[in-house]
């Protein structure tokens, strides 16, 4: 919101006849400092725009409040993300995982994401004593902070820090389980990417439902880590081979979506 305010200003002052702004998360920052930094922009990025479009109800019902919105869900390349047996072996030979257990998270990390929750989930599945790694692509303010706080915990050796990688469609297909108990999302891409490669995702209670696509999501509460360590163990052994692709629906393709907005930029006022 912030960087669209110029934008959006100067749209108006030329009196461009469509000015969208467009919501994608649930609330406008971590922390309560941030949030009320970025309250007056958003009420700037209110004012100039006259139509309003967000990922799903709660970023809309987020910034827009009672205002009239539509909605296009984040959308990505179905066809990139499909669940690939030969991307999985290629990658697990590489990872060097045998029959080792892979849990993965795609996020920046930071408090949205709920990174120090994440590392109490592998404590708990270390204390299980299952054979497993965890592979944790992003990166972001508190990378430094949340090694720390694994070391800390005993569990380094368990996790892999990738950063960003170009082919982590490739990493969807070789891992197990997906986890993703953020605070706060508005629609989050990932949680989409995931589901297209067959990989059973658990959710936090706090993201949108309109997320899940498919019998492979389920949405936990995040004061209980334990709780998702055994929810991992039950979903591990999930048989991707017979996972049903129409369950991914048409509405997340990149190709829908870029229809759909063309079109909502195309309306005359």
């Amino acid at each position: 919101v912030n960087s669209g305010v110029p934008v959006l200003a100067a749209a108006a002052a030329f009196n461009v006849p469509i000015r969208i702004l467009h919501s994608h998360a649930a609330q406008n920052g971590d922390v309560w400092w941030k949030q009320l930094r970025n309250k007056p922009f958003s009420a700037l990025a209110l004012h100039f725009a006259n139509k309003y479009i967000a990922c799903s109800h709660k970023a809309g019902d987020g910034l827009f409040g009672k205002r009239k919105y539509g909605i296009i869900p984040n959308a990505i390349n179905i066809s990139r993300f499909r669940y690939s047996e030969v991307a999985r072996n290629k990658i697990r030979g590489i990872e060097n995982c045998g029959d080792k257990i892979v849990v993965m998270t795609v996020g920046r990390i930071t408090t949205q994401k709920n990174p120090y929750f994440i590392v109490d989930i592998i404590r708990e599945l270390a204390n299980s004593k299952v054979d497993f790694r965890f592979w944790w692509f992003g990166d972001d303010e508190l990378n430094g902070d949340v090694q720390r706080y694994a070391e800390k915990q005993g569990v380094s050796q368990y996790i892999s820090f990738k950063g960003s990688v170009g082919n982590v469609n490739e990493y969807y297909s070789a891992a197990d389980v997906f986890v993703l108990p953020s605070l706060y999302e508005g629609l989050p891409v990932s949680g989409v990417e995931a589901q297209t490669a067959g990989l059973p995702v658990l959710f936090s209670d706090q993201i949108t439902r309109e997320t899940s696509m498919s019998v492979l999501t389920e949405f936990l509460p995040i004061d209980d880590a334990n709780l998702w360590a055994e929810k991992i163990l039950l979903d591990r052994h999930y048989d991707r081979s017979n996972y049903i692709r129409s369950v991914v629906s048409d509405s997340f393709d990149i190709r829908c979506c870029s229809k759909q907005m063309i079109k909502e930029y195309s309306i005359s006022m």
